[in-house]
């Protein structure tokens, strides 16, 4: 599986603002083991930011903000968004691998529900494949 997060790298943390974060670290795991790159983020917008994304083979975008444009363009490239992270890049991914992930309400970070149900908690799917419950498991917090 592969996560991108935009980062800060002087202090570790999730950028504030996918769309005009410099860097991207991007996680890739393999059994147990997560390995991480930082790249320069391609300036070239949301869709520029989102086929570099599917190129460099990311499923998920962990982030702490992104317009209703940005998540439609990832959407479009099946690529699941979780909104409304914030801290160490580093902690937030682990979380989501050990299903304990926590997040500020996403429809406040990002103007709508990310994981991809499209809103609706109530039996819609997620861009994991399970059904939107409680905890679906894939840590969207659905």
């Amino acid at each position: 599986m592969r996560i991108a997060v935009p980062f800060e790298p002087e202090t570790g943390m999730i950028a504030q603002h996918f769309g005009s974060a410099e860097t991207l670290r991007l996680y890739t795991e393999d059994d147990g083991v997560v390995f991480a790159d930082d790249v320069a983020s391609p300036a070239n917008g949301a869709e520029g930011v989102a086929d570099f994304l599917v190129e460099q083979g990311a499923r998920i975008v962990l982030c702490y903000d992104l317009g209703e444009g940005g998540r439609d363009v990832l959407f479009e490239r099946n690529i699941a968004v979780l909104a409304g992270l914030m801290g160490k890049a580093d902690d937030a991914v682990i979380a989501l691998l050990e299903n304990r992930l926590r997040y500020a309400d996403a429809a406040e970070a990002s103007g709508g529900c990310s994981c991809g149900c499209g809103g609706h908690h109530d039996g819609g799917s997620c861009d994991c494949g399970e059904t939107c419950g409680d905890d679906c498991g894939c840590g969207c917090g659905c």
